[in-house]
Order: structure tokens, then sequence, then C-alpha cells
């Protein structure tokens, strides 16, 4: 009778049911994505609603038994601990455009700003990482598809340079919940766009005109959405939605006495603020060193993209997946299975020091893009290193903002990105495919087609071990061949 009551003065307007556990959202275990949170449409017949509202009270409350949680738990030795789960209904943010309802834009944002790609951005000031539509496609890592990285100091700054590169790293999908079917679809921006009269197209794209990207000058311009891109740049610029975010996340850090993450979303000139927790961010480190004087020809990779600094020393195993090898594997099925092969590898290797190199985005959810792997399939890395190579359509993207950098924060695993196509950048890449694989001497059962490659360091380097040194404020970093 509760439910029914509830869901008749809510009427029949869009609900997600969220996790709320004891652990959840704890300073240090934040337990992103690990519990379930379910959208329904709630529309229709009343008896249609009550039962997709307790199917999907359900869903959320026996998701406290999944495997990832079960294994978050272990990893951080709270399996003892008396978990208790309830939930959290919020009604969806968004309007109703035909069968569709999403709000303007979504996603996280953050009161200490980790990707400061120049020495311009304050990282005092806090980032954003938006999405047009459901906030779903900012804290999940999809591909071939990019957020709005938004740095709050200087919110109309790009790492990109130039309309074709803007175009390249924007958002193409569209996350929407149909209320037809009572799920979330994932649509092609442009295809949205041409469907359905979207009012705030204004604030969400800029125009291609022979390639050159401008926002709209008017409203009530006609909005040529065949050659339209996200871009946000007169939401950014023409409301007060940046300089609203950085004040309230200064006062919320100043509240909760640490760095915070919040989700949120805007729709029809409103701010809204979904969720506030404490950002995983207590093992960064502020300032590393990097070693200046070391032998060039002990250097195996640089990156010139750093997230947070750190040092990793002592690296005796490194687990390669070829990218060339990779991006030549037929179907679907054989990219799964080299997830499967990773999954294995890193039980293997359960209390050693390695470090994971691999093609594109780790943990994305398209195979064509990189190796689609979860937290229980790398938790035992130290190092979780995205190689791009343009020939191959690898390009990492920086995990900050994502349910999967709070994994491998709280996880004390080091991310990284390798640019191998930049002229400033090393990569040796005849080290990590001459090396000896000893794969089949850790398993002799495994089936391997070669693309993994599991290297002993020591054994063919002279007893040196990787060493891996990550400086934010220069935005470097170096791995090289060293004594313990």
């Amino acid at each position: 009778m509760q439910f029914r009551s509830f869901l008749d003065k809510v009427g029949e307007h869009p609900l997600i049911i969220r996790s709320s556990s004891l652990l959840e959202d704890n300073v240090g275990y934040t337990f992103s994505g690990k519990y379930d949170s379910v959208f329904i449409a709630n529309q229709g017949d009343m008896e249609v609603r009550l039962n997709e509202f307790t199917d999907a009270l359900k869903q959320v409350l026996t998701s406290v038994f999944s495997p990832k949680a079960i294994l978050y738990r272990q990893d951080h030795n709270l399996l003892d601990f008396d978990e208790r789960m309830s939930v959290l209904v919020q009604k969806v943010v968004g309007r109703q455009y035909g069968d569709y309802f999403f709000p303007t834009a979504a996603g996280v944002a953050f009161s200490q700003n980790m990707y400061a790609w120049t020495p311009r951005i304050v990282r005092a000031d806090g980032l954003l990482r938006m999405v047009c539509g459901l906030g779903t496609r900012a804290v999940d890592r999809v591909g071939p598809d990019y957020p709005r990285m938004v740095p709050l100091s200087h919110p109309l700054l790009r790492p990109e340079a130039g309309a074709e590169e803007i175009k390249k790293y924007s958002q193409k999908l569209v996350d929407a919940l149909d209320l037809k079917s009572s799920s979330v679809l994932t649509i092609p921006a442009r295809d949205l766009f041409g469907q359905i009269p979207c009012p705030d197209l204004y604030y969400v794209v800029s125009v291609d005109d022979e390639g050159h990207l401008s926002a709209p000058l008017f409203k009530k311009d006609e909005i040529d959405t065949a050659h339209a891109c996200i871009t946000f740049d007169n939401l950014l610029s023409k409301t007060p939605a940046a300089g609203l975010m950085k004040k309230i996340l200064h006062r919320l850090e100043q509240a909760y006495g640490r760095p915070v993450e919040v989700e949120f979303a805007w729709d029809d000139g409103i701010l809204y603020l979904l969720q506030c927790r404490a950002l995983a961010a207590s093992k960064l480190v502020e300032k590393v060193d990097v070693p200046k004087e070391i032998d060039p020809g002990k250097v195996l990779f640089t990156c010139s993209s750093v997230l947070f600094s750190s040092v990793v020393r002592n690296i005796e195993y490194i687990v390669y997946i070829d990218p060339r090898v990779y991006s030549r594997l037929p179907t679907f099925d054989r990219r799964i299975g080299v997830a499967n092969m990773v999954r294995r590898i890193n039980r293997l290797l359960e209390g050693k020091v390695y470090a994971l190199f691999g093609p594109g985005r780790w943990g994305t959810n398209d195979v064509t893009m990189g190796v689609k792997v979860g937290y229980e399939d790398f938790n035992h890395t130290r190092v979780l290193a995205e190689i791009a190579m343009k020939e191959l359509g690898a390009v990492p993207e920086p995990s900050f903002g994502t349910h999967f950098f709070n994994d491998l924060v709280e996880a004390n695993i080091v991310p990284l990105a390798i640019d191998a196509d930049n002229p400033d950048t090393l990569f040796r890449e005849d080290f990590f495919c001459q090396c000896p694989d000893v794969l089949a001497s850790l398993d002799p059962g495994l089936q391997n087609d070669g693309t993994a490659r599991v290297i002993h360091v020591p054994s063919c380097a002279q007893g040196q071990y990787l060493q891996v040194y990550l400086d934010t404020e220069e935005q470097k970093g170096v791995g090289f061949l060293g004594l313990p």
C-alpha cells in the first residue's frame, strides 16, 4: 500500500532507484558502480508501474551480493562488515521529447581538478565531466565517445586544437530513457536531434561551417543538425552553470573537509545536485621529482598526460596485450577471450608487483576501442597503462570522473596513457615484443594466440626492475629499468 501511495503522489514521472548502503560512499570506500541503479519509465496503469517499481527495488537490494561487490569488499578487508542495503528513489531530471526522456546536460563534478593539461588551469577550482542526455555516459567508460572535460577555472579551455580534433573527441552518442520500453537507449546524437524538437540545442551544439566550428548566435536560429557537434560552448558561456558549480564545489569541500565528487544535471536553466561523496583521493601525492639523469638506453616509455603524481618501484612483471595483434582479432568473442585471459593472469600474479599494458581504453564497453575488463580482472596490478596507436584506432581517454577511475585510486593502481604516435613520447615497443614470454611457465594450460605476453623483467634486464615516476605538475612521466 505504501508503494502504491508513493507512486500515486509521484505521478507518471520517470524514476531512478539507487543503492544506499552503510559502506557505500564512505570516506575511502565509495563502492562506485558496485551496486545497481535502475531507471524506470513509470508510465501507464498503476499495476504495471507498481510491478516495474518493485522489480527495480529487488534488483538494487540484491546487488549487495553481486560478485563485483563481494570482491571489492574482500580487497578492502570489509567482508566481515555487516553491510546493510537500502534504496534511494529520485525523479529523473529531464524533459520528455516524443518517446524519449533526458536532461540537456548531466555528468560528474570534482572540487579538485586532476586533469590539468596546462599550467593555466587552477586545480582547486574543480572539473566537470559533462555529456548531453543521461549522465550514464559520464560515469561509465563508453566508446567511441568522449564527454566534455571542463576546467572550472577556464570553462571554455579545451585540450584539443582545431575544429577537426574537437569534432573527433566530442560526444557522438546520447543516452536517453525510452518511455515505451522503460529502458535506457543509446542513440546517435545527430539522429536524435534530427528526430525531436529539442529547445535547448542552442546551448548544446556548435555547427561546422566549412571547417569552422561556431556556437549558434541566437536561440531562434535554425540549427543544421547534420553538421552539429556537441560542445556546450553556449551553456558554458551564456548560463551561470559553470560559475554556480565552482561555488558549490568550494562550499561542499569546506563542509566535508576533503575533496568531493558530485553527480549533477542541468535542464531548463536549473542546476540539480543528484549526489555528493568524498572523492577517492586519499592515496594521491602532491609532488614527485622525476629523476633527470636516466640512461636513455634504460627508458622503456615516457608520457605527457598524467592524471596524478605517483611512484611505483620494483615492478617485477609486465603483462603486455599487444595492440597490433589485438586490432587484428576478427570477432567479438576473440576479444572477449583476451579479457578472460587478463583475468586469469591477474589471479596468477596475485601478490606480485606487476604492470598491465594494453591498447586503447581499459574497461571500455566497446571491444574495438580496448579490452572490456572490470575491477575484478585487474585488481592486483599496480600500473594500468593505455597505449594509443592512431593507425589501429586505439585512443586512450583520461579515466578521471568514471567509476573506473575511483576503482583505480582506491586500489592504489596508477593509470597512465602512452601516445605512441607523439614525437615527444618514447615507447620501446621492441622490449615489450621481444623479451621472452613466461606465460606458459605460469600456467601451462592457458591457451594463448600471441595477444598476451608476460615478461619477467629482472630475467631479461640483468636483475633490473621497472621503475615508474609520474608528476602532474610537469605533466610528464617515465618508466625505466633500474636496480631495486
